[in-house]
């Protein structure tokens, strides 16, 4: 019975039960057999919605945020997002404004920079516990370079914490 997965949007899951969104948005209604239907056939997504993250402690790790107390980090991890990147596809785009720091959760993700005749230049690899982009939060300033999600030994791309500096605001 799934019953209870459609409730989970109320109690302990759910820190606000309304919201005013800041940046371009898309809500899409799905009635609750649907959802349930849903999460029947995908086993991840019924194990992600009986057990979401703990953005939280995930922020507590990470090395920019070790001074600010767990109510800080608490109060925080509200306005990160969270989302899956498959692998192939970049997480942030060089030459774009970045507007957010990232953090992978897990998975990977390569760092890459074209030069000037285009030519793919790689950086480094990212792995669990890294993060970029803490300049963005001060500041529009272009990227340097890509951060493509690739294929880890667990997971087939790049699960990742987005901090947006305009959702802080």
């Amino acid at each position: 019975d799934l019953e209870p997965l459609v409730e989970m949007r109320y109690g302990i899951n759910c820190a606000a039960d309304a919201a005013i969104a800041q940046l371009p948005a898309q809500l899409y209604y799905l009635p609750a057999d649907h959802a349930n239907r849903l999460v029947e056939g995908t086993p991840d997504v019924a194990a992600l919605l009986s057990t979401p993250p703990d953005i939280a402690a995930h922020l507590e790790e990470l090395a920019l945020f070790k001074e600010l107390g767990r109510r800080q980090v608490t109060h925080l991890a509200q306005f990160v997002g969270w989302e899956f990147v498959p692998r192939g596809l970049n997480v942030t785009t060089q030459g774009n404004t970045g507007h957010s720091l990232v953090a992978l959760r897990d998975g990977a993700a390569a760092v890459v920079a074209y030069d000037d005749q285009g030519r793919e230049r790689p950086r480094s690899k990212l792995l669990p516990g890294s993060y970029y982009g803490a300049t963005a939060l001060r500041g529009d300033q272009p990227r340097d370079a890509s951060v493509r999600a690739v294929k880890s030994e667990t997971v087939l791309g790049a699960d990742v914490l987005i901090l947006d500096r305009r959702d802080l605001r």
